[in-house]
């Protein structure tokens, strides 16, 4: 009796576990249950962790992103950081923008670098015209800049030879520009300064004490240059102040005449190229850049030392101190790979060559120095804010603190 009840259960169950699918088959249903366990056991697991919360610093750069456009045109008075002029380290001071009609603002500013570096900026930017196609800026711009260095001319200007001078200069500014097609603008600006030099301090030589000026033009210039500048561009950039994609293809002519005796005055021209392209995924991007600038005094002038185009320092050539190669002519390339491991945080590998000579004719691709490194950039949606880079070139290493993107 007792058996038969035994076998009447085993039945039951048996047609009960075939009811619910359940009752394996071949082994393969067993194997199907597992990974439903495991699956079931995985999504428990995911229900029970708690998202992780983004840092301070993330917290506040989302912060900044949610803003937009509002990081780089601020409402009322603002604390400001930057460079004054290169060789000046990084300076802070403050700043006050007053929209006006919307679009169109005045813009004041006021820094100080740690090497004493001065300045005073104001800036008015006119709402846009003909329907946003044309812009207009004016700028006014006091600086005092105490100790700049200067190595003499040339790509074989040695270290050794450092001496440092000084430079002041009022600069007023005036500049419009056309959107002629969607990514094309055309424009040109005049510029007047009144600069004067002088001797430079902090622990190296004044410039007179090395140089005359035969090896430095320009050597105690007093006076003023006024500038004529047209340029066109090409500029496809997602965002220019933190580029993943686009380009920016640009020439500028300049000319500068000195308002003395005619000695010192010049032409320049500017040939700037950059691409930046997606490696992959939008957070891995490689960058790439050429710059040249020639300079054409002619009829036995020759153009001042103290705005002569260089290479060294943050943008150009980084394993080289800051200034360190000053010519009439000098080209720059650099290429960099970016990748994104936090989202505040892009770290790049870069490399960098180039040269500045004294003769047009030596303006090529042979005996480039070169410099190659690894950075840090923080930044938002669309601004650099913090770059920190250390680089490698035959002079050793060179640490730079940086605002703003390398190029």
């Amino acid at each position: 009796m007792h058996l038969k009840r035994r076998m009447a259960r085993l039945a039951a169950l048996v047609a009960a576990a075939g009811g619910v699918g359940v009752w394996p088959a071949a082994g393969q249903s067993m194997q199907t249950t597992r990974a439903a366990v495991a699956a079931e056991a995985q999504a428990e697991k995911a229900r029970q962790l708690r998202a992780e919360k983004p840092g301070i610093l993330e917290r506040a750069l989302g912060r900044l992103d949610a803003r937009g456009d509002d990081i780089a045109k601020p409402i009322g008075v603002y604390p400001w950081f930057g460079s004054i002029y290169r060789s000046g380290a990084i300076a802070a001071g403050a700043g006050l923008r007053v929209p006006f009609r919307d679009t169109g603002a005045v813009d004041v500013k006021a820094a100080w670098s740690i090497r004493s570096f001065k300045m005073v900026d104001a800036e008015l930017r006119l709402p846009p015209l003909a329907s946003g196609r044309v812009e207009v800026r004016h700028r006014t711009r006091w600086m005092d800049a105490p100790t700049i260095p200067f190595y003499g001319l040339g790509d074989d200007s040695r270290r050794a030879d450092r001496v440092n001078y000084a430079l002041r200069s009022l600069t007023f500014d005036t500049e419009a520009r056309v959107r002629a097609l969607r990514h094309v603008w055309v424009g040109g600006g005049v510029e007047y300064s009144s600069i004067e030099t002088g001797r430079g301090g902090s622990g190296f030589p004044s410039i007179e004490e090395r140089f005359t000026p035969s090896t430095a033009p320009g050597l105690g210039f007093d006076g003023g240059f006024l500038a004529a500048r047209a340029f066109a561009a090409y500029d496809w950039r997602d965002a220019p102040g933190y580029t993943q994609r686009g380009g920016l293809y640009r020439v500028e002519v300049a000319r500068h005449a000195d308002r003395e005796d005619g000695a010192y005055s010049f032409r320049r021209v500017d040939v700037d190229l950059r691409q930046f392209l997606p490696a992959g995924r939008d957070q891995r991007v490689v960058g790439l850049r050429a710059l040249v600038t020639t300079i054409d005094a002619g009829g036995g002038r020759e153009a001042p030392y103290f705005l002569l185009p260089s290479l060294g320092g943050g943008d150009e050539l980084r394993s080289y101190s800051t200034l360190r190669f000053r010519a009439p002519h000098v080209i720059a390339l650099g290429a960099e790979y970016r990748w994104m491991p936090a989202r505040i945080l892009d770290m790049a590998v870069f490399v960098d060559a180039g040269k500045a000579v004294t003769r047009r004719q030596d303006l090529d691709l042979a005996g480039l120095r070169r410099s190659v490194g690894l950075g840090a950039r923080f930044h938002t949606a669309r601004d650099t804010l913090l770059r920190l880079e250390i680089a490698r070139g035959a002079e050793g290493f060179h640490f730079i603190v940086n605002v703003g993107p390398a190029f």
